[in-house]
């Protein structure tokens, strides 16, 4: 997709997703003059006649913002996991010396500043919540400022935001940036040569050269403190997780464990409750009740997406899987008639799930019914099958 005269590269940039470097990158690729230097969501301000001037636009846009750029385009995109994201946010607005803050009138600086953590998260004036509260679902499904008071209103622009992912051409994750990064230039056609440049790397702040940032102290994570930022974020949580199985493209950052062929490796993990390894997955056998035991490599955080399939002879049947994660129920999915009978389940692993030794995460899975093929279908397989894990990933 090189960027041509008559179609435009429109970069919808989330704060805090590592989206400066790339940003920096293409408009070292297009030059300044072919750029916009409308970085905000202000481009609804701008002269119609201006528009044609520009062949790349980015800046910390919404999608209701982007459709008054005319003519076709190209959308690309970075996402971050969601509460790592609000957190770089409050530290980075906080890191803003003083005399920045007043010399700018930098509101949400100033906040930051003047708040501790949960101060901060609970501030319910000056435009902040509406800057922070699930920011990933309100940009990319409508507007920063949609209605998001009612269920149905939150689900309405998540729906809207997968679809309007589903538009961009490159979707991109900070937790593979390096690797993001590559391809979205390639994705765009500009040369690259491998260097990334870290336009705000928070190890530099406070340096005797930086003369925007300070150095700041990271609170310790409370209950309270937890509570809020799940609040704020639960919605893009959801999201993330979406972008996760629609989007998935760079190789990912964690060694993955990969148990769609018949890989004699990973038997020793399927501890009970399995029929034989197959050349696609694995059945749940009789019991309806099945163990995994499994070692992560890389951060102890991250996101397991486990993909499934179930056997339902006829469309009026329907069945249930539990998940349990160390003993403790994490998943419940309802499959029911022909076209549910695949499914994807995305779990966010903390640091907590993980059990005594480092890297280990010990799953149960529980099928509320069994089905024998040979009773139902022309079929001499006399197994009682439920649910087949065909794959699993962490990302």
């Amino acid at each position: 997709m090189p960027i041509t005269d008559n179609k435009k590269l429109v970069f919808l940039h989330l704060p805090k997703t590592g989206g400066t470097s790339l940003h920096d990158l293409i408009v070292d690729g297009v030059g300044k003059k072919n750029t916009s230097p409308e970085r905000f969501n202000r481009l609804h301000e701008m002269d119609a006649e201006k528009f044609n001037e520009y062949k790349f636009f980015s800046g910390h846009y919404d999608w209701q913002n982007t459709l008054n750029i005319p003519g076709p385009k190209e959308y690309i995109t970075f996402i971050r996991e969601p509460k790592s994201r609000l957190l770089s946010l409050y530290y980075f607005w906080r890191s803003h010396r003083w005399e920045v803050i007043k010399r700018g009138n930098l509101k949400g600086p100033e906040v930051a500043k003047s708040h501790s953590l949960l101060e901060f998260l609970r501030y319910n004036e000056d435009g902040i919540p509406g800057n922070i509260n699930n920011i990933m679902v309100k940009s990319l499904g409508r507007t920063i400022n949609a209605q998001f008071e009612t269920f149905g209103q939150r689900k309405e622009l998540l729906d809207l935001a997968r679809e309007n992912l589903g538009q961009f051409r490159f979707v991109g994750f900070l937790e593979a940036m390096d690797k993001s990064i590559t391809q979205a230039m390639d994705i765009v056609g500009l040369p690259f040569d491998g260097t990334i440049p870290h336009a705000r790397n928070s190890a530099q702040f406070g340096s005797a050269e930086d003369k925007v940032h300070e150095k700041v102290e990271k609170e310790p994570m409370t209950p309270e403190i937890e509570a809020e930022i799940e609040r704020h974020t639960e919605w893009d949580q959801k999201l993330y997780q979406i972008a996760l199985i629609d989007h998935w493209k760079t190789v990912p950052y964690h060694t993955p464990i990969d148990i769609n062929i018949a890989n004699q490796a990973y038997r020793s993990s399927l501890t009970k409750g399995w029929y034989n390894l197959e050349p696609r997955g694995i059945w749940m056998n009789e019991t309806r009740s099945a163990k995994l035991d499994i070692r992560v490599e890389g951060p102890s955080r991250g996101y397991l997406i486990m993909d499934f399939t179930t056997f339902l002879p006829n469309p009026g049947m329907e069945n249930e899987l539990t998940v349990l994660l160390n003993g403790e129920q994490v998943e419940t999915h309802k499959v029911d008639g022909p076209d549910g009978r695949d499914f994807k389940l995305v779990l966010n692993i903390s640091e907590k799930d993980f059990g005594k030794v480092a890297g280990h995460l010990s799953f149960e899975f529980k099928a509320s019914k069994a089905f024998r093929p040979a009773d139902h279908v022309d079929s001499d397989d006399v197994r009682q099958l439920s649910f087949k894990l065909l794959g699993l990933q962490y990302v």
